[in-house]
Parts: structure tokens; sequence; C-alpha cells
């Protein structure tokens, strides 16, 4: 018992000895970190990273906007053929005819209308 208080004595002071230690280092570090960032090329090196960001994040908008168009007319292409009678044409009205049929949204996106009597309530 006594050889547990003593390492756990010991560990104690080391820690506390240690993060004194830690802590000083670590504000040398920071203090000298921020006199590197304050200096004229560091200043040009990080308006150069941060124009390089800029057009990279362009370039990935481009992109995703144009892979999703892509999947969209992909997935409109394939839902459309699977259904019976080809894809219903859009109309821009609400509505169904009850029967679990697709109908056609407001922006013409397809919807199922529920069968009546089925449960559904909206």
């Amino acid at each position: 018992m006594m050889k547990r208080m003593s390492f756990l004595a010991g560990a104690v002071v080391g820690y506390v000895f240690g993060s004194r230690a830690g802590r000083q280092r670590y504000e040398q570090i920071s203090a000298m970190a921020g006199k590197a960032m304050s200096t004229p090329q560091a200043q040009k090196v990080k308006g150069a990273a941060l124009q390089q960001v800029g057009q990279l994040t362009d370039q990935a908008k481009d992109k995703a906007t144009a892979l999703a168009s892509g999947a969209r007319s992909t997935v409109e292409g394939r839902v459309g053929s699977a259904m019976p009678g080809g894809r219903a044409k859009a109309t821009g009205q609400h509505g169904g005819s009850g029967n679990g049929m697709p109908v056609t949204g407001e922006a013409g996106e397809q919807a199922f209308a529920p069968k009546t009597g089925s449960g559904y309530s909206i």
C-alpha cells in the first residue's frame, strides 16, 4: 500500500511539473508561430492559398451541379420507362385519381396518389 501511495505521489508531482513546463513551451511555440505568420512572405502565401481554395471550391460546385443534373436525368429516364405507359407528362396540377397511379406535382415531379380507403391520411 505504501508503494502505491509513493508511486501515486510521484506521478502527481511529475504531472504538475511537466504540465507547467509544457505550458511554457506551448506559449513559446505559439509566440514564434504568431511572429512567423505576420511576416510579408507568410501573408503572401496565405493570400495565394485562399485564392486557390476559392477557385477549387467553384470548380467543385460546378462539377457537383453537373453530376447531380446527370443523375437526375438518369433516374427520371429509368423511373419513367418503368412506369406503365411510360413517363407521365407534367401538367403542374395536383390531384390524384385515387387508384395509386402516378400523378404530377407542382414542379412536374411524379408523385403517387394513395388508393382510396387504404388508411392513408393526408
